[in-house]
């Protein structure tokens, strides 16, 4: 292997991978590559991963536009304050098709479109442009000079509704009941036993589980302090927990795409 910066980084996990008597080399790649992804995803992708309430947020985003594009009828109501200790409440029936429902629509589409870089990547939306509003139903808008954005289409809200609604399963699948993040654990050591294939037959299962262990530690994913794992905890209770981990994330099953590194 050449001794590039990449081949560097994967060396720590190709020694663990030998160190439990693993000798296919395409296979310990795999595996290396894995434990890699891994201390990626620690150090850089899940700080940038959007949490629930986000997501939630462009959810309901999209919704709104879809309705303020399509909908008729459109009433608003609303609990207001009203002096001290009193509330008002207020209903604002929006006229269909009227101006307000148009601006209101561009204003979160537009909105909608600074959150949507993730979207394209997907192909769930296509590049919007900018969209200069001077006149609506033929008269001139004297005084208003706003930029929107290319309006999503029909297809492309919807697509962006499915989309955070099973992100946001996926999230609260992968945290689990105790916020715990065990099923995500899981997936983890789900990805590690698919890259290492055939190969990890000829293993024990308490090697297999311990070395799996071992290279997510490697990886800074493991939540257990190093020198419980490596002075504290029996091989058994290691390949215990990794396993039960693993059961955590099976358990989930169709619920939702895992983060699944092959």
């Amino acid at each position: 292997m050449n001794n590039t910066p990449t081949n560097i980084l994967l060396q720590p996990y190709m020694d663990i991978c030998k160190g439990y008597g693993l000798t296919d080399s395409e296979g310990i790649e795999r595996l290396a590559d894995v434990g890699l992804k891994m201390a990626l995803y620690q150090h850089i992708d899940r700080h940038e991963r959007l949490d629930v309430g986000e997501r939630q947020f462009r959810k309901e985003l999209a919704t709104l536009a879809s309705i303020f594009k399509n909908g008729k009828g459109i009433k608003i109501q609303a609990s207001m304050p009203d002096g001290d200790f009193k509330n008002k409440h207020i209903t604002l029936e929006i006229e269909t098709d009227g101006f307000l429902q148009y601006m209101t629509f561009l204003s979160l589409n537009s909105l909608l479109v600074h959150h949507s870089f993730e979207y394209g990547l997907l192909n769930i939306t296509e590049k919007k442009e900018d969209l200069k509003l001077e006149k609506w139903k033929g008269n001139h808008l004297f005084g208003y000079d706003g930029i929107f954005k290319e309006p999503f289409t029909d297809k492309e809200l919807a697509g962006i509704i499915h989309y955070e609604e099973t992100m946001i399963a996926n999230e609260k699948t992968m945290k689990g009941r105790t916020e715990k993040e065990i099923p995500r654990l899981g997936s983890m050591v789900h990805g590690l036993i698919r890259a290492g294939g055939d190969m990890l037959a000829f293993m024990t299962p308490t090697e297999k589980y311990c070395m799996i262990g071992d290279l997510m530690l490697a990886a800074d994913i493991l939540p257990i302090e190093e020198s419980d794992w490596k002075n504290v905890l029996t091989n058994k209770e290691k390949a215990d927990t990794i396993k039960s981990w693993e059961a955590s994330f099976t358990k989930a099953g169709d619920k939702f795409k895992g983060w699944l590194i092959s």
